[in-house]
């Protein structure tokens, strides 16, 4: 195998298949992330006359004065939110918990149908030469496949699952031995606990390096073969096993290539500042829009703070968003070249083993 041969055609590919750039994006923008209580708490809000002053605007002042006024008012309404109220704080963890669900779901959903779309379109292109539009792409992606990359992923990550219970287990042990009244069993109970917890560490280092190579051939083994979950690990895990050398100097290299992407991040962002102080501008006015529309609907019926918060949960992520769109693009480029890379390494390694395979046995003299 000839990795330098593959490095060249995954830039090629890179920059004159433009589609797989909406894929791209999509990951790094993925992989990158009681009723009772607000009843009381909006009835709170009703008894304040005017918090937020709104309503009557001092007359005579000029527009930024007005402006001005708007804001101080706004933040001074803080002062109501009913910190001592336990109702709040419950309705407020469940609406957050429930948003971070519903977020998480959504980001997967993209993640797995853009690692599919990724992988199909770039074999589909090697195998016939044609393009694949973004429709297509969505059409590769939508299906039985991503999910079945989830459960890969989950399956792959279970050691890490794993690890967190048992440095919780550990953290549990260290509280109850320092609680037990026996100073020396628990300063030796403490040394032993930190040493396994340095050494689960390492061990899962060196677990998760081999992992997430190995991740790479089992999603190829899925998407491109078609077959079940573990019937790709396997074959996956071996293909990689009678190719080691091939694939484990690929992987070498692409641990070098990240190295390199992070400085040239870092000297980009750099470079960049003038551009993020721009589109913070331009994301003052894109995402201020929506928040005061969001402001003024929600003003009808409820009062400050919460007009406030709900107004900044809906301007601030699209605030983020523009000030990030160099950061995401430029993301989005690494991972069409990084799944790239691994695709053509496996149809490679595949084309290698077919090759040798059909060569006819040397007969001895």
């Amino acid at each position: 195998m000839d990795p330098i041969k593959i490095l060249k055609r995954a830039w090629t590919i890179l920059w004159s298949y433009r589609a797989l750039w909406v894929f791209g994006i999509l990951l790094a923008l993925t992989t990158a992330s009681g009723g009772g209580g607000n009843s009381g708490a909006s009835g709170q809000y009703r008894n304040n006359p005017n918090p937020n002053g709104l309503t009557s605007p001092q007359n005579g002042l000029p527009l930024g004065g007005q402006i001005n006024q708007f804001f101080q008012q706004g933040i001074q309404s803080f002062q109501y939110l009913p910190f001592n109220n336990v109702n709040f704080w419950i309705g407020l963890a469940i609406a957050l918990v429930v948003l971070i669900l519903v977020v998480g779901v959504v980001f997967a959903f993209l993640r797995y149908i853009s690692e599919t779309a990724l992988i199909r379109m770039v074999d589909q292109y090697e195998q016939t030469g044609e393009k694949a539009t973004i429709r297509q792409g969505f059409r590769f992606g939508w299906s039985r496949t991503s999910w079945r990359l989830f459960l890969i992923n989950l399956l792959v990550n279970l050691p890490n699952i794993v690890a967190a219970l048992f440095i919780l287990a550990i953290g549990v042990i260290v509280f109850l031995l320092f609680s037990s009244g026996k100073p020396v069993w628990s300063i030796a109970g403490v040394v032993v606990l930190i040493g396994v917890f340095f050494l689960l560490i390492f061990i899962l280092i060196i677990l998760n390096a081999l992992l997430n190579l190995l991740r790479h051939f089992f999603w190829r083994e899925c998407a491109l073969e078609g077959t079940g979950v573990i019937t790709s690990m396997r074959d996956g895990f071996a293909l990689v096993k009678r190719n080691w050398k091939n694939a484990g100097l690929m992987w070498l290299i692409m641990i070098g290539l990240g190295l390199a992407w992070i400085i040239v991040a870092v000297i980009a962002f750099i470079l960049l500042i003038p551009v993020f102080i721009l589109l913070g501008l331009v994301g003052l006015v894109v995402a201020g829009i929506p928040a005061l529309a969001v402001f003024g609907l929600t003003n009808l019926f409820l009062s400050a703070p919460l007009t406030w918060i709900i107004a900044a949960l809906v301007g601030l992520p699209i605030l983020i968003l523009v000030i990030s769109l160099p950061v995401i693009f430029m993301r989005g480029l690494k991972e069409v070249f990084h799944s790239t890379v691994w695709t053509l390494t496996y149809r490679e390694l595949k084309a290698l083993e077919k090759v040798a395979s059909a060569e006819p046995p040397v007969l001895e003299a």
